[in-house]
């Protein structure tokens, strides 16, 4: 997989000069900004972080708690609650 997120990124990065994925587009995004000083770029590619990494947790913990009780299947709640 990560060699997959790997190539996406590079693929992106050339077809549009812009990384293209998730949490390995935003951390790059993160770093370059506050490299140029950007604080407020940096502050909002961190939220980007920090909001998927807060989805997952969420998910993985409502999944968890429906497969213990198996009363519906454990992936239809986190999916519904995807905006």
């Amino acid at each position: 997989m990560s060699f997959v997120a790997g190539i996406v990124n590079v693929t992106g990065f050339l077809a549009i000069q812009e990384l293209t994925t998730n949490v390995t587009g935003h951390f790059a995004q993160f770093i370059y900004e506050l490299e140029n000083l950007k604080f407020w770029k940096g502050t909002i590619y961190l939220l980007f972080i920090l909001s998927f990494l807060l989805g997952s947790f969420c998910s993985s913990i409502l999944i968890l708690k429906f497969r213990e009780t198996k009363r519906i299947n454990v992936f239809v709640l986190p999916t519904l609650a995807e905006p």
